[in-house]
């Protein structure tokens, strides 16, 4: 299970056009959230093994969400996607993500990351 999570609409739909081209939904299936408190609050009962998250939500903010994503499955792979991602860059290390991207052109390289983290 793979849980997308980004609140701006227009991302989050090309996530899931993009998503649906790549993967069939019975391979592997996964959930988008507009709000990243939703996400958190399903992660408890779904156990995704990756999070995909934009940096910057009303609610609570990626970095929020992975920390609490982590506490609750302390396996799950989180992946940030965020034009912000060179802000988290310097300190990486001590942050609760897996992988940083900055916001992608090309959906594939994170649909590769997606199943490289799924085999590790």
């Amino acid at each position: 299970m793979i849980f997308i999570v980004d609140d701006n609409i227009d991302i989050l739909e090309t996530y899931e056009d993009f998503f649906d081209l790549y993967y069939s939904k019975d391979d592997l299936p996964c959930q988008y959230f507009l709000d990243p408190k939703k996400a958190l609050a399903e992660i408890t009962t779904s156990s995704p093994k990756v999070l995909v998250t934009d940096y910057n939500m009303d609610g609570l903010s990626g970095a929020e969400l992975a920390n609490a994503a982590k506490k609750i499955n302390p396996d799950i792979k989180v992946i940030l996607v965020s034009e912000n991602s060179y802000m988290i860059e310097p300190h990486f290390e001590v942050s609760p993500f897996d992988v940083l991207f900055g916001k992608l052109s090309d959906p594939k390289i994170l649909f590769e990351k997606i199943e490289e983290l799924l085999i590790t």
